[in-house]
């Protein structure tokens, strides 16, 4: 292959897509309960109320409200949540 503008265009689309994917079993793994958060927060559930309605302990809470929003390019959980919605996620 040789160096072209297209083909310049395609490598540059391509590794701005590779930056947004997850790991398979990542993707996978707690997607369902992902989804659940995400739909409230989109919905401008607090956290504390995703918690109490969820079942889940502050410590999950914590650790997932810190990690969608980088996930979903997002700076806040309402952010990520219509991000989420967005994308078809919830």
């Amino acid at each position: 292959m040789h160096r072209s503008p297209l083909l310049d265009a395609l490598v540059a689309c391509f590794d701005l897509l590779w930056e947004k994917v997850a790991p398979i079993g990542t993707a996978l793994r707690g997607a369902h309960r992902d989804a659940e958060v995400l739909t409230l927060l989109a919905a401008g559930m607090k956290d504390a109320a995703i918690m109490h309605s969820l079942g889940l302990t502050q410590r999950a809470t914590t650790r997932r409200m810190a990690a969608l929003p980088a996930e979903l390019d997002a700076t806040t959980g309402f952010q990520a949540g219509m991000n989420a919605a967005r994308r078809g996620l919830v």
